[in-house]
């Protein structure tokens, strides 16, 4: 199933499911939750070559505002570090491994999860 919207889509695949219902489930916000990341997915054309596209710098403080006004909405603290992953994270969307992962290879780990949600 595809979702009808960018937003939609783009939970789906990083939940790594065909099914949206499911997708919320394991990559959405649920009851339960102390941290969640806030992604902005731009409208851009991205060109018809391969790497024949360059995030402008510009774009990680353009959505700022925002960002900052749903913070405050729902009574929120932004945490100024980087996401990282962790192995209740990769059960959660559904990956689960028999073998302790170092997190650079928990990142790949999500990144194949995802990359593989078609094909399951």
């Amino acid at each position: 199933m595809i979702a009808k919207t960018p937003d939609a889509e783009f939970l789906r695949i990083i939940a790594g499911t065909h099914q949206i219902n499911k997708a919320f489930e394991r990559a959405g916000l649920t009851v339960g939750d102390e941290n969640a990341w806030i992604i902005s997915l731009p409208d851009w054309q991205i060109g018809d070559g391969f790497g024949d596209f360059e995030i402008p710098r510009s774009s990680y403080n353009d959505s700022n505002a925002d960002a900052i006004r749903l913070i405050e909405h729902i009574g929120a603290t932004l945490i100024p570090r980087r996401p990282f992953p962790t192995k209740s994270g990769l059960n959660r969307i559904g990956a689960e491994y028999s073998i302790d992962l170092k997190p650079a290879m928990m990142e790949s780990a999500f990144l194949s999860h995802a990359a593989l949600s078609d094909l399951r």
